[in-house]
């Protein structure tokens, strides 16, 4: 069965993530010219990882999961960093949501709301503006402006920390509507929901 990510989404953006170990090296996983893509795994400085993309009925929606597994008898740090790009012009406001730890958007007449969570909580580091960070793994953080006009693009940056032979995982999406409200309960159920929802990496489905 093939998915198309980006009619699905219904968005005036385009999106990228990357898997990378600290310091050791990073992969990525997903862009929106790769269609259609449902599944991806493979093994990144030792982290052995899978990418899955859940269906959803609704065409305002879209979530994705990245299991992670450290096999080795060292802690590593994994990052998954997720950029979105405005495609031809800038999207009207874009600012950080600190009661949601959600980056909000808002695109001609309709808001979006971008979020997620992981195995260890859901604190995330946050972009208001585009950043092209190239071939480099690390991006230096420093203090972006909460609420942003006409920004060209935004991102969200989790982090992990794997023990010696532990597992977790990333879930990250994106739901636009027209109603603010409806956007931020259904960005508090998907939290409730998954934050304690675990795959394990042995199973795709």
């Amino acid at each position: 069965m093939y998915l198309n990510e980006v009619k699905e989404r219904v968005s005036s953006w385009e999106k990228s993530s990357v898997l990378a170990v600290k310091g050791q090296g990073k992969i990525a996983l997903y862009n929106d010219h790769q269609s259609p893509l449902k599944y991806k795994e493979g093994e990144t400085a030792n982290v052995q990882w899978k990418w899955i993309h859940l269906p959803m009925k609704s065409q305002n929606r879209t979530i994705n999961k990245v299991l992670v597994y450290n096999p080795t008898d060292k802690p590593v740090k994994v990052k998954l960093t997720i950029r979105y790009q405005m495609v031809e012009r800038s999207a009207e406001v874009v600012y950080y949501s600190p009661s949601q730890e959600s980056l909000i958007v808002h695109d001609q007449n309709a808001y979006a709301l971008f979020g997620g969570i992981t195995s260890q909580g859901t604190h995330c580091s946050y972009l208001t503006t585009l950043v092209n960070d190239g071939d480099t793994v690390e991006v230096d953080y420093y203090q972006m402006q909460p609420i942003v006009q006409f920004s060209h693009g935004w991102g969200l940056d989790y982090e992990i920390e794997l023990e010696a032979y532990e597992s977790g995982f990333f879930y990250e999406w994106e739901m636009k509507n027209e109603d603010l409200l409806w956007l931020e309960e259904a960005h508090s159920q998907y939290h409730n929901l998954l934050q304690t929802c675990q795959i394990p990496l042995d199973d795709k489905e």
